[in-house]
């Protein structure tokens, strides 16, 4: 686990690149814990277990994932995301 908070345009953020603890650990208590009173967003670099309500960002950048059409595709009815661990 890796924690970094920076200062932001709005203020500090809490950027979590993976975090490992004890299954069923609420991903929103180990947020809170981490986080310090100045800290208003929490950017995580992985897809969360938990489906859960929040801001989602759409990134656009050099690296296209193509999904071929006439297999399944993880993608389509959830939110997810290569870890930012795993980019070389």
């Amino acid at each position: 686990m890796r924690r970094w908070s920076s200062p932001c345009k709005n203020g500090p953020v809490l950027i979590c690149f993976d975090l490992f603890c004890d299954v069923g650990k609420s991903l929103s208590t180990l947020v809170n814990e981490l986080a310090d009173d100045h800290v208003y967003q929490a950017i995580l670099g992985f897809t969360p277990s938990e489906d859960r309500l929040g801001e989602y960002e759409k990134i656009e950048g050099e690296d296209i994932l193509f999904v071929y059409d006439q297999k399944e595709n993880l993608f389509k009815d959830r939110k997810l995301m290569f870890p930012l661990l795993a980019h070389a």
